[in-house]
């Protein structure tokens, strides 16, 4: 039988952060070390129905995903995903994310932009204009050689 994996693109806060704390006390688990963690009581929430509500997410961490579950193409490997996915972040700049505010994604809260939010910076532009590390960088991502969209919105 032949297993098809899926990658994806996930941020996760950095370990030492008050992020990381509170995602983990959040749903119950830190993610990094498997340990148990408290979670917040809420009443009228009890604290079973508290757990009851996060046990699927508890499984996957606290994290934001930048790009959903896809499978590679035939003849692309893990590492050819890695470095293209690395080749185009290198050119993202940094940006000032939007306000945030609980919301829904399918069956899971998640946090999203509150209002309309500005898109970040393309990775294939450099004042306004295309560069010739840009188009590469572009056609690495959109030439069909390293991903395919099958996801159907699955998240395993």
């Amino acid at each position: 039988m032949i297993v098809a994996y899926r990658y994806a693109l996930y941020w996760a806060p950095p370990l030492a952060g008050p992020l990381h704390r509170l995602g983990s006390q959040w749903l119950g688990r830190d993610a990094e070390t498997g340990a148990p963690a408290a979670q917040p009581l809420l009443p009228p929430i009890s604290a079973a129905r508290f757990a009851e509500i996060t046990a699927e997410p508890r499984g996957y961490g606290f994290h934001a995903t930048l790009k959903p579950p896809m499978r590679l193409r035939d003849g692309v490997s893990p590492e050819d995903f890695i470095e293209a996915a690395r080749a185009i972040l290198a050119g993202v700049k940094a940006f000032t994310a939007p306000p945030l505010k609980v919301g829904r994604i399918g069956g899971f809260l998640a946090l999203v932009p509150a209002g309309s939010a500005p898109r970040p910076p393309r990775p294939n532009s450099r004042n306004g204009r295309n560069t010739p590390s840009a188009r590469r960088r572009t056609r690495c991502w959109t030439a069909g050689a390293i991903l395919t969209s099958s996801t159907n919105g699955a998240s395993t």
